[in-house]
Parts: structure tokens; C-alpha cells; sequence
């Protein structure tokens, strides 16, 4: 898992340095970190990408750290820290909650960039991914550079979201229901697919 993480955060760093992905400021800070001032040696960069991998993974490794991410939606703060060696030096990752993710991509222009939350589930889902034995799959897409890859982590899947329409006298309307006529909708402590818990994330956004 942890070279997962590693080979996205390296994958991550290399398009920024290139400029051809645009960071929220604090993604750009951690990819400052890991790249240096763009001028660090390999040798520095490899080593401080293991040291955010491992420390990411240790943080995540916790049950209610790991949940509360995929699940919850909940602010966190990931603190790694250094190794001891001269090259590497104790990290802050601040990860933002889904409300507050979800306001910062609706502000114009922000398809582009990609967010902090995005970059720890991102990394995360790729150490996942290479743990369950997807690596070369997941390798060959992050070989084509005009792809932007981020990976969701969510809950098994156990009810598809299909949108429904009703005619009632001279209107439409348009619901959200499960593909299973007789499923239902889990609720908020219950799995769910990746598009329910962002349906209700949403919904409980709108209601704060």
C-alpha cells in the first residue's frame, strides 16, 4: 500500500512541477515540500515522498481517522513526522471537511485545480488500489499524462442512485431513488455507493 501512495504523490509532483496541474494552496505546499524548491535532488524528493506516504498511511490506519474521512466527511489534521534524517522535517497536512471541499469547488474556475481532500483521498485510494493487487492497471493510466486521475474512497457498494421521472398533472418531477424498485436509501452511519454519500453530504451541507 504504501508504494501506492508514494507512486501517486510522486506521479502528483511531477505534473506540478511541469505545471500542468494546478494545486490548491495547500496541495501546493505539500508538493513544495516533497519537490523542495523544484531544485532538490531525486535522492531528497524520493525520500520525503516516502515519509508523507508512510505517514499517511499510519494516520489512516486508525479505524476512526479512516471512517470518519470516507464516511463522515470530517475535518482532519494529519501530522507527520520527520525521520531523523537531515532531508526530511515534520509535516502538517490540514484535510478540509466535505462541506467546506464542496464550497471550494463550486467557486468559478476551480475544475482546474485540484483540492487538498482530492490529493489524500486520491493517494489513499491508490495505496488501496496497489494493496489489492491493481497496480500495473493503475500504473498504465498514470503513464498518460493528458488524463487527471483522482480516485474516490467510499463505502461498498450497496445502492445505485437513478434519477426518476414523474409526470403529476402538468409537471415533472424529478427524484433521486434506488435502482432496486425495492431497495432503499441507506442511512447516514449505514455503507453506501460513492453517489449517495455525496448526495447526503450535499444535503446536509445545504441544511448547516
Amino acid at each position: 500500500m504504501a508504494r501506492g501512495v508514494a507512486t501517486y504523490l510522486a506521479w502528483l509532483s511531477r505534473r506540478w512541477v511541469a505545471g500542468s496541474q494546478r494545486l490548491d494552496p495547500q496541495a501546493e505546499r505539500l508538493m513544495d515540500y516533497l519537490y523542495g524548491a523544484r531544485s532538490a535532488q531525486q535522492r531528497v524528493a524520493e525520500e520525503r515522498i516516502r515519509q508523507v506516504s508512510r505517514g499517511l498511511l499510519e494516520h489512516y490506519s486508525r479505524h476512526q481517522a479512516f471512517w470518519s474521512l470516507v464516511h463522515e466527511g470530517d475535518e482532519d489534521v494529519v501530522d507527520i513526522q520527520a525521520s531523523g534524517s537531515m532531508s526530511v522535517s515534520s509535516r502538517r497536512i490540514e484535510v478540509v471537511s466535505i462541506g467546506e471541499h464542496l464550497d471550494q469547488s463550486t467557486v468559478k474556475g476551480s475544475g482546474e485545480v485540484m483540492l487538498i481532500r482530492d490529493v489524500v483521498m486520491s493517494a489513499l485510494g491508490c495505496g488501496i488500489a496497489y494493496g489489492l493487487g491493481h497496480d500495473a492497471a493503475i500504473a498504465s493510466v498514470l503513464l498518460n499524462d493528458w488524463q487527471r486521475v483522482r480516485l474516490f474512497l467510499c463505502s461498498p457498494l450497496t445502492t445505485v442512485p437513478v434519477a426518476r421521472t414523474t409526470v403529476s398533472g402538468p409537471e415533472e418531477i424529478h427524484k433521486l431513488e434506488p435502482l432496486e424498485p425495492a431497495g432503499r436509501f441507506p442511512q447516514m452511519e449505514e455503507p453506501s455507493a460513492a453517489l449517495t454519500q455525496l448526495l447526503l453530504a450535499s444535503l446536509r451541507k445545504a441544511r448547516a
